[in-house]
């Protein structure tokens, strides 16, 4: 590909902090393994029944994986294999640094701040005796509605890139082994295990195989194949995307393993190059001895996917020595770079009439509202949920840095707990009218129990299982949140004949617990004043929750609750009340993210929509606060001083969350997905395209993923990709496109005018040229930099500007081909807000 370039100047500028890069050697451990250890060594004294035990997970005995675990070969002095989850920070038994969601570090724009989140990762993992992280996730966000968002780097697949290199960069330098997943096309919960994901190969390789690429490239040590089928076929068994992209084409050299359950065959499995099943033996135990024993499978593919792993092993420092775990953790430096990371990834939507920050001398009365002002939502559901160190709430963390400065009020504004559904509401029997519910143990025991709730000291015994059978009674027509929550146990709720509710499931339970730490499963359903509902409660103590074990000497506290309209209608009107008398207000609004399920709708849930309006009605400028997984509506815009994305924010959410309020700290986050306006606006809002039809989910908008589809078509979203405010004031001049023996470099200067720190995060986009013969977008993301600057401080930035933007994949060809024509080269501070600094040209 032959370029020219044409350069000219522009009044824009920004600034950023260019990471250096991390030599080759960094992701390397020194091994010290003799020649009896090599790999091939090992798996020449390997009878089969040892390679098939590398292959393949099974139970730890001493119950300290995180996620998984491989037995490895003890007589050839191969140790065991320990797998954990990792997306948020170390999921073990034991607490960790719950960090910042992934798409809180993608807004950072930041691949500096990407290794060092790696690091606190690598070093905590290490210490926990894990030996594979299944983490960083790097499928690109294709629908907004996708459960599992918060645990991807954005919608674009450069951003994606450059993150996820750097957190791989940190990750394996602490001697951890990272796990890229989940490959490829997995962007939505729903189906996840049978979904067939039709997608074009421009797409495949434009959008959605870069940054996979890219992990390859920094030698990550393993991908995870994914649930869903592509264009036909299951992701860990896909011939053409395992061995002739994956290894043919990049070369990689590390190991795949499949995602929990995904594996479906055994012998099409290692053929297409799936090396390790897990988190069991259903393929690649018996029948893969069988298959070995019968011909139908060479012997040759178990030494290939054995040597994979035991490659990794050693260059890991695996093999051939003693374990050594001692790893010093330095947990307030790891905290302290949680709450950076969360500082510098939240983002600053609006911000009228310098509403933020606070002057902490002049609040007089300050309204908090919300229940994630009181109950810190760090994290999203599912298997990248941590148990953290410590959690500071925003309410707390504000209480402690203005002391008796302020006078700090807290409202719920909606109620998450409920009340005990009253006897009043409830009828025992078929046919009596007696309050209550009839209850029935497993052992034959029969009462009225007027409640259920027993919680603390009332708390069921140990072993025992319990039915309630009855009838509900709406008192006034409405919505109800009916609600079950338990500890020691798992509980269902059941109206009308529908299972409407249950806990103990491994993504069944809501993120939030209540507020005596049970967990919590509800539904809304709308009932009629004086309308009858048959009614059946179970608990069970002791019972497994989601993938672990129940523990058989746990008492089940239960409780069913509801959030009638009374109790709505009441915190509602406590919110406003108090927003109305306050000087100062923030309101928080929330949504939970989680693995196993896609949200139906952009709406904030849980009726919040409501009490947001109320409060920006009732006070003037209000903040809003969101802790949501992803773009969401917001129907009170105009009506609000400053709104402020702090996606789920980690451990130290609440200390940064204060911080950034009172302008110690900087929102520094640019958004790293497109806010649409509507649902309606978004890529995939035919069924077609999401949730799909017939079991097949149609790729068809091809390249025009995410903010391309907007800039295309022309549609105005809510907040584009790449926006975000600072505080300060910063202005841009300089701008210079050049090019030189390494490529393409934008440089421009950036200033800081105002009286607070900021953060610049300038952004290279790359038009696309006239006559190209395919779907272009518009703009693409070329390049990108972040600076902070004190107020006064002026700083010359440099941006490098890939060339990847300038070439498309052709289907004919079946190969990269050069984007031919004149490309106009932009620099902004998001999609929208860019001005043409440059031409390049390209024969």
């Amino acid at each position: 590909m032959k370029i020219r370039h044409a350069l000219s100047a522009s009044a824009l500028g920004v600034t950023a902090l260019m990471v250096a890069g991390c030599d080759d050697s960094d992701n390397d451990v020194d091994t010290g393994s003799s020649d009896s250890s090599t790999p091939s060594s090992l798996v020449s004294r390997m009878s089969t029944a040892d390679k098939i035990a590398m292959l393949h997970g099974t139970t730890d005995p001493e119950g300290l994986a995180g996620a998984g675990y491989l037995a490895g070969v003890p007589r050839l002095g191969i140790p065991p294999l320990r797998l954990t989850d990792g997306p948020l920070g170390v999921r073990t038994t034991e607490p960790a640094t719950a960090m910042p969601a992934p798409i809180g570090l993608a807004s950072t724009f930041d691949p500096s701040i990407a290794t060092r989140y790696g690091e606190v990762i690598g070093v905590e993992g290490k210490s926990h005796r894990q030996d594979v992280l299944l983490s960083p996730m790097t499928n690109i966000v294709r629908t907004p509605l996708a459960g599992r968002n918060f645990e991807t780097l954005g919608e674009d697949p450069y951003l994606a890139s450059r993150m996820v290199t750097g957190e791989i960069e940190g990750i394996q330098r602490q001697g951890l082994m990272a796990t890229v997943k989940h490959y490829v096309a997995n962007n939505q919960e729903r189906d996840r295990m049978s979904i067939d994901a039709n997608v074009g190969q421009r797409a495949l390789r434009e959008i959605y195989l870069p940054a996979f690429k890219a992990a390859v490239d920094a030698d990550v040590a393993s991908i995870m194949c994914a649930y869903n089928r592509l264009n036909g076929n299951y992701n860990c068994e896909n011939d053409e995307t395992l061995n002739t992209i994956l290894r043919d084409e990049w070369g990689y050299q590390g190991f795949v393993m499949s995602d929990w359950y995904a594996t479906h065959s055994t012998e099409d499995s290692i053929r297409a190059g799936l090396d390790m099943e897990m988190p069991n033996d259903t393929y690649y135990g018996d029948a893969l001895r069988n298959a070995v024993n019968d011909g139908t499978v060479d012997e040759g593919l178990l030494n290939r996917s054995v040597e994979r792993i035991l490659g990794q092993m050693s260059r890991f420092g695996l093999l051939g020595h003693d374990r050594n775990d001692d790893t010093d953790v330095d947990t307030e430096a790891n905290a302290q770079i949680s709450r950076d990371t969360a500082e510098a990834g939240s983002v600053l939507l609006r911000n009228e009439n310098a509403t933020l920050p606070w002057n902490a001398d002049q609040l007089g009365t300050v309204a908090v509202i919300g229940p994630t002002a009181e109950r810190l939502l760090f994290g999203g559901g599912g298997s990248s949920a941590v148990n953290p160190l410590e959690t500071v709430s925003p309410l707390d963390a504000l209480r402690r840095a203005l002391g008796d400065n302020a006078d700090i009020r807290y409202a719920p504004g909606i109620s998450l707990d409920g009340d005990p559904v009253p006897a009043s509401a409830l009828r025992a029997g078929n046919g009596g009218d007696s309050n209550g519910l009839q209850a029935m143990s497993e052992g034959g025991t029969q009462r009225v129990d007027q409640t259920v709730d027993f919680v603390g000291d009332d708390a069921l015994t140990a072993g025992s299982q319990w039915t309630w059978t009855g009838r509900l009674v709406a008192p006034e027509s409405g919505d109800y949140r009916l609600l079950i929550q338990t500890a020691g146990g798992a509980g269902t709720v059941t109206l009308d004949g529908e299972e409407i509710a249950t806990t103990g499931g491994l993504f069944s339970n809501r993120v939030l617990q209540s507020a005596d730490g049970l967990s919590v499963a509800s539904q809304i359903v709308s009932l009629e004043a004086g309308s009858v509902h048959e009614l059946e409660i179970t608990g069970e103590a002791g019972a497994q929750i989601g993938v672990t074990e129940g523990d058989p000497d746990s008492k089940l506290q239960i409780r069913f609750a509801w959030v009638s309209p009374e109790i709505r209608r009441q915190t509602l009107a406590d919110a406003r009340t108090l927003a109305s008398q306050a000087d100062h207000v923030v309101v928080f609004g929330f949504n939970e993210g989680s693995e196993g399920e896609d949200r139906d709708t952009l709406d904030l849930p849980l009726f919040q929509n409501d009490m947001i309006n109320a409060v920006t009605e009732a006070a003037d400028d209000p903040v809003v606060v969101l802790n949501t997984d992803g773009p969401v509506t917001m129907p009170w815009l105009d009506q609000s001083g400053a709104v402020l994305e702090t996606w789920y924010p980690g451990q130290e959410g609440g200390l940064a969350i204060a911080a950034m309020l009172l302008g110690d700290a900087t929102p520094g986050g640019r958004l790293p997905v497109t806010f649409p306006t509507s649902l309606d606006d978004s890529p995939t809002a035919s069924d077609r395209r999401y949730p799909g039809v017939d079991g097949v989910v149609h790729y068809d908008e091809g390249v025009l993923v995410g903010y391309r589809w907007y800039d295309y078509y022309d549609v105005a979203p809510l907040f584009a990709f790449g926006y975000g405010l600072t505080y300060g004031n910063v202005t841009y001049s300089g701008a210079q496109l050049t090019h030189g023996d390494s490529g393409y470099v934008v440089r421009v200067t950036a200033r800081n005018d105002g009286d607070h720190a900021a953060v610049a995060v300038p952004q290279v986009y790359v038009g696309a040229a006239s006559g190209t013969p395919v779907v272009v977008a518009p703009k693409q993301l070329a390049g990108f930099a972040r600076a902070t600057l004190e107020p006064g401080d002026s700083q010359e930035i440099e941006i490098p500007v890939t060339d990847q933007v300038l070439r498309y994949w052709s289907e004919d060809d079946n190969d990269w081909t050069p984007a031919a024509g004149q490309h106009d080269v932009y620099l902004g501070q998001s999609i929208d807000q860019v001005s043409v600094i440059g031409q390049i040209s390209v024969d």
